[in-house]
This record gives C-alpha cells, sequence and structure tokens, in this order.
C-alpha cells in the first residue's frame, strides 16, 4: 500500500460545485450588451402596459423628483417585474378568473380582456428579449466571446416562431385544463343532474385541478428554461419545451437550488443598484431636487427608474441560461463549453454505431 502522502495545492470550485458557476449571473447581467436588451424589455413591457392603459400598473411617476421616486420604488417583489407581471396575470386566468361565466367587471376595476391580453404581450416580449439575453449571456459564458446587442436582436428575430411556438405550447397546456374544470363548474349548474354528474366525476375533476397546478409550475419554468434553450442552442418550440420539462422532471432538486439561488442573486443585485442610485440622488445639490423637472428631465428620471428593474431581469435571465446549460450538462453530457445545437457524447456514439449497422 502506497503511504505517501498526498498534498491538496489547488481545489477547483466550480468543478466540484459546478452550481458555483450561477453566480457569475451577476457579473454577465450587469455587462452593457445584456443591459441594454434587458432595458428594451422593460420599456417594451411599459408600453404595453400603457396601450393597453392597465390601472395600477404603470411605471413609477415620473412627476416626483429622482429622490422621492427612487424612495417610492421599493422592491417588493423577488421575480423581475416583467415575469412578475406573467405570473399575475397567469395565476389571475387560472386560478380566479370564470372566463365562460358571462359575467362583468365591476365599475372601477379593469375589463375581463386586458389580464389575458397583457399576459401574451408580456409573454412575447419576454420570449423575444430573452432569447436574445440568452444568446449574448451564452456567448459569454461557453465561449468567452462577446455578441453585440444587434447580432443577438438578429438572432432572436430569426428564431420568433420557436419562441411564439414554445409560449404557445405552455398557454394551451393551461387553457385546456382550466377549460375543463370551467367546463365541470357549469356542469353542476345543471340541477340535480349536473350535482350527480360532478359527484361521480369528482375525483377526475380533482386530478384536473392537480394537474393545473402542476402544468403552470412545471410549465412555467420549463418555458423560462425554453427561451434559454433557444437562445443557446437554437432549439425548435416544441424541441426546447420538451427539453426543459424533462430536465426539470429529471433533476428537481438541482433545479430547485438553482432557481432559489438565481433569484436571490438578482433580487441583491437589484437592492445594490437601488442603493447606489438613492445615495446618487442625495448628492445632487438642493436646487436640482426641489426645482420643477422639464419634460426632457422627465424622460431621464423615467429612464433612470427602470434600471434597478432592467438589472434585475438581465442577473434573473442570465442565471436561467447558465442554468440551462448546467442541466444540459448533467443530463446529456454535453460540454458548458458547447453552444448551437451540441450533440451530446452518448448520442453521437448511438447514431454512429446506427449508421455503421
Amino acid at each position: 500500500m502506497n503511504q505517501d502522502p498526498v498534498r491538496v495545492n489547488q481545489v477547483h470550485w466550480t468543478r466540484v460545485f459546478p452550481f458555483l458557476r450561477l453566480f457569475k449571473a451577476a457579473s454577465l447581467g450587469c455587462s452593457v450588451s445584456v443591459m441594454l436588451i434587458a432595458g428594451a424589455a422593460v420599456l417594451v413591457s411599459w408600453i404595453g402596459t400603457k396601450v393597453v392603459d392597465f390601472p395600477g400598473a404603470d411605471a413609477p411617476s415620473v412627476n416626483s423628483t429622482l429622490r422621492t421616486s427612487l424612495s417610492q420604488t421599493v422592491p417588493t417583489e423577488l421575480l423581475p417585474r416583467l415575469i412578475d407581471s406573467v405570473l399575475a396575470f397567469a395565476l389571475d386566468i387560472c386560478f380566479v378568473r370564470q372566463p365562460l361565466a358571462g359575467w362583468q367587471p365591476a365599475t372601477g376595476t379593469r375589463a375581463y380582456w386586458q389580464a389575458p391580453v397583457l399576459m401574451v404581450w408580456n409573454a412575447l416580449s419576454l420570449g423575444f428579449f430573452g432569447t436574445a439575453l440568452a444568446r449574448s449571456v451564452s456567448t459569454q459564458f461557453c465561449r468567452q466571446a462577446r455578441t453585440g446587442v444587434f447580432a443577438s436582436m438578429c438572432y432572436a428575430g430569426r428564431h420568433w416562431r420557436d419562441t411564439l411556438l414554445a409560449a404557445g405550447l405552455i398557454i394551451t397546456i393551461l387553457l385546456i385544463n382550466r377549460s375543463l374544470l370551467v367546463l365541470a363548474g357549469h356542469v353542476s349548474g345543471f340541477g340535480f343532474i349536473g350535482q350527480i354528474t360532478v359527484s361521480v366525476l369528482w375525483i377526475l375533476i380533482e386530478l384536473f385541478a392537480v394537474g393545473l397546478v402542476l402544468a403552470f409550475m412545471v410549465g412555467g419554468i420549463a418555458w423560462l428554461l425554453s427561451v434559454a434553450a433557444t437562445g443557446v442552442d437554437g432549439c425548435s418550440g416544441a424541441e426546447s419545451v420538451s427539453r426543459c420539462i424533462s430536465y426539470s422532471l429529471s433533476h428537481p432538486l438541482l433545479l430547485f437550488i438553482g432557481l432559489v439561488t438565481i433569484t436571490a442573486l438578482a433580487f441583491a443585485v437589484r437592492m445594490l443598484c437601488e442603493g447606489l442610485l438613492m445615495a446618487s440622488s442625495m448628492a445632487l445639490p438642493r436646487e436640482l431636487l426641489h426645482h420643477d423637472p422639464d419634460s426632457v428631465r422627465k424622460i431621464w428620471m423615467f429612464l433612470i427608474t427602470q434600471v434597478p428593474h432592467a438589472v434585475h431581469l438581465a442577473v434573473f435571465l442570465a442565471g436561467m441560461t447558465i442554468l440551462y446549460v448546467l442541466l444540459r450538462q448533467r443530463e446529456d453530457g454535453i460540454s458548458t463549453g458547447e453552444i448551437d445545437g451540441a450533440i451530446s457524447p452518448r448520442r453521437s456514439i448511438v447514431s454512429q454505431s446506427s449508421t455503421q449497422s
């Protein structure tokens, strides 16, 4: 037996604990190109809310001073505002509303059509700009090469059908389960026969309710990962959704740890950004703070108040891109340095053997 002592000179922590690489999302998300893409996504989402005229969803007021505006934008949500809005609208539609009941909204509340319209608008915005952002992050993370904003946008434009199909598949799955539950609610209103029918099919109805919850949770996470899959590997819409659902179900613990890490990291970076902006506003001269700003200064103040939201979104989506790359390596054995539809070593061996036979 060898009795020679072993001395460890260096430990490669990212190889021992691969998920430590998720913290690189903070630096990648704060790069200029990624920040510009995330800022464009926030502005497009804000334009959608103004067009639909959704009450209560406006951006922070730009009529006050910079210091007052920043003090009123205390972070309350852990997810980025754009993702949080999609989640809120989807929750409202899937678990609160009765879209087939024919009810009319009360006076002073938003119209019944605004929530689904804004959900689709924000989902498409998030899908398009998320694909561009994932492309920029993946080239830096995997190949240590930079992709400009214009090149990333062009890449997302070439894959807009895949982005649309991925979102459509998830929404369709949710609508099928929700429609069946709503149909069961209407059947129960057909007197004694309806009540008997619902009682007999109650177990099936409960299964559909559980399926709706699982589809909402797994489908939402898989959709965010599918946006990264399209940006990293150029996957088609159906392939990206099926691949990411498989990743989510195969590695639930690693996925949970990754999501918690990404969410906390993005939230911490946002709070740091808001703290810096707050401190900088306090350094402004009193005349600038209390003077009524003109229209040009209001525009600048509005853009500045959106910076923390853009940082939050950029870091979160950068983390989701890195998480997809790590899950892909764990599931398919693909190196983290490979992008653009790389084939895993196991699959390549199988394909070669089938070709030879």
